[in-house]
């Protein structure tokens, strides 16, 4: 969960949002997935195929390092270019790869989640990258 004030019209309100809406990540034990697809709400598991999504402890672990980190700073001009391929070196997320991309005059990476073919996109400060060669 992400934790975020909103502004409304005439105040402000904090909010926990999900990283990625409409997913609920669980880990399973013996007692196998139907309990969990009995909870109200659970509408099923991500399926390729037949086959049930098992998503890497790797993944779990990006995930669990991006929250609370998704914005580490305003970006400003860098020596990168749009497309590099780069390695983050500061805060939670040090050691993380991804492809940098520009939206809005912001440096932001793509972080992929290969397992369920998911992108998380988030801005960083250039001080915080370094090119992947």
């Amino acid at each position: 969960m992400l934790h975020e004030v909103k502004r409304y019209e005439h105040k402000y309100r904090e909010v926990d949002l999900p990283l990625i809406r409409s997913y609920l990540f669980v880990r399973l034990n013996e007692s196998g997935y139907h309990p969990v697809v009995a909870c109200p709400y659970v509408s099923g598991f991500i399926r390729f195929g037949e086959e049930i999504v098992s998503i890497p402890e790797e993944e779990m672990d990006l995930l669990r390092r991006i929250v609370g980190e998704a914005q580490l700073s305003g970006a400003e001009e860098g020596i990168f270019d749009e497309g590099d391929i780069v390695e983050i070196i500061g805060g939670k997320l040090t050691g993380i790869k991804g492809t940098l991309i520009e939206h809005k005059g912001k440096n932001q990476v793509a972080i992929s989640l290969n397992a369920i073919g998911y992108s998380l996109i988030m801005d960083i400060d250039p001080a915080h990258l370094r090119h992947v060669k």
